[in-house]
């Protein structure tokens, strides 16, 4: 298809762009850029973010909400798409994706992991350097595009490419809203040169990486699904050091997301697919602390981090912390909970790795209604607690954090949650208590009977508990 000309490219679309529109560097670099078709490889995995999602105008469990946005919401220039014609934005790399989020302290992110079907072709094209592609999912492209570009025209075309590469680079990593060329351009490839991907450089990363714009058509044709979402919230942020922690982990069903805490092997495998490249973006090492050394002081990437993370931290600071820490169980026992939860801040600040403080500090949180900060601290609890040695605010930390999801009707959360108390705790009565309090609401009768049965094995005189049982018994006979 002939491509407009430089005058007529900005005739059509001069109203969505301001006065830096370059029309002819536009039309050269549409009519240069060399377009290939790729075999991607089945195994390929893309990373996509969304930052705060709305959850009353959102729905968290559809894996709609992941991908790109609807035609009607797509308002505004991007920087490889037009209003109005939405791309799926991602990166073949985790921690280029969450650089791009910009994510300041208390932004909640939800990272969601795609990948391809099954291997398949995809016409694409490439304005990022060697360097940037490394050893991604596109790293063997380069030859292919020379090739194109050979047939296209010989060495005087690359002469042309590799001139205007350069200018594209440029606008890519540093032009801003509303993007005059740079969505002009990939508008143009994607509907006039009928490209699929466009792998350009991310400008977080200063062409050290890439990014990616998917075409929706794409997508809609299920060449790329959706596999997990991992969401996490920013514990803090700084230029050179930012921290997170997972709080859950969704797995796509269909059309459908299961949300679950985070198991072990959720830890282990979120760390090791953001570390894969050995990316510093979260992470940062002190002098002469290797990568080995950090593993050894912080095994899950969740815990939070502090700028002393890999360091050994002085008995002074931990004493220090301790102090804290019963001067806010002092207020808390009062009823003095926001006073207390001050307390409990400056003990973690000082010494994070305890997990007492959190616990409180959740506890505290709860009191006060705060349920979302609360469940936040029982995560950091779980998590900061010791793994070769069982501490009771553990079980505890799963217990509350089942209740304020039990209270939330999140039953399959909550489910999890009294599963793991149990596991950490097998004679803790109210976790088998409310365990079969969630089954008998999910209409899991029979396993709700087993939970109660478990529960007065422990409180054998509670009448509560056996009035539980005999109504999941009857609900039972009823066949409800």
């Amino acid at each position: 298809m002939a491509l407009d000309t430089a005058n007529h490219c900005y005739a059509k679309y001069g109203d969505l762009f301001v006065n830096n529109f370059n029309a002819d560097l536009v039309y050269d670099a549409c009519v240069n850029t060399p377009v290939v078709v790729a075999m991607l490889g089945q195994r390929s995995s893309f990373y996509r973010i969304r930052k705060n999602i709305d959850e009353k105008r959102e729905n968290l469990g559809l894996a709609t909400t992941y991908s790109y946005p609807s035609q009607n919401l797509c308002t505004e220039n991007g920087r490889a798409h037009v209003h109005g014609y939405p791309v799926f934005y991602c990166s073949d790399t985790m921690k280029v994706t969450i650089s791009e989020a910009r994510a300041e302290e208390g932004d909640l992110l939800y990272v969601s992991e795609w990948e391809l079907a099954g291997p398949c072709a995809a016409s694409l094209c490439v304005i990022a350097s060697r360097e940037a592609i490394g050893n991604g999912t596109f790293s063997s492209i380069h030859p292919f595009i020379e090739e194109e570009l050979d047939r296209m025209g010989g060495s005087d075309r690359l002469a042309k490419w590799t001139q205007l590469l350069g200018g594209l680079q440029d606008i890519f990593l540093h032009e801003r809203h509303p993007y005059s060329n740079s969505a002009i351009y990939s508008y143009k490839m994607m509907y006039e040169r009928a490209v699929e991907i466009i792998c350009y450089p991310s400008a977080q990363w200063r062409n050290t990486f890439i990014n990616l714009a998917i075409k929706k058509e794409f997508i809609d044709r299920n060449k790329i699904i959706l596999k997990n979402i991992y969401k996490l919230i920013v514990t803090s942020d700084s230029k050179s050091l930012s921290t997170f922690s997972l709080l859950e982990v969704g797995t796509a069903k269909s059309k459908k997301i299961d949300w679950l805490a985070p198991t072990q092997p959720d830890q282990e495998k979120f760390f090791a697919k953001f570390m894969s490249d050995n990316g510093t973006l979260l992470v940062t090492f002190p002098q002469g602390k290797t990568l080995d050394d950090f593993k050894r002081h912080m095994p899950e990437i969740d815990r939070k981090m502090a700028g002393r993370s890999a360091a050994r931290l002085s008995e002074d600071d931990k004493e220090k912390s301790l102090e804290f820490l019963e001067a806010g169980l002092e207020k808390s026992h009062s009823g003095n909970y926001h006073d207390a939860i001050k307390e409990f801040d400056r003990a973690i600040d000082l010494f994070s790795y305890m997990p007492s403080p959190y616990y409180e500090r959740g506890l505290c949180n709860y009191y006060i209604g705060k349920y979302d900060d609360a469940i936040i601290d029982y995560t950091s609890a779980i998590h900061a607690a010791p793994k070769d040695v069982e501490v009771s605010t553990t079980y505890k930390s799963y217990c509350n954090r089942g209740t304020i999801y039990q209270m939330q009707k999140q039953y399959e959360k909550a489910v999890s949650d009294f599963q793991a108390a149990i596991q950490h705790k097998p004679d803790d009565c109210i976790s088998h208590f409310n365990l079969g309090n969630c089954l008998v609401e999910m209409g899991r009768y029979s396993e709700a009977v087993e939970s109660y049965k478990s529960a007065l094995q422990i409180e054998p005189d509670d009448i509560e508990i056996l009035d539980s049982m005999n109504a999941a018994l009857n609900y039972l006979k009823e066949g409800k």
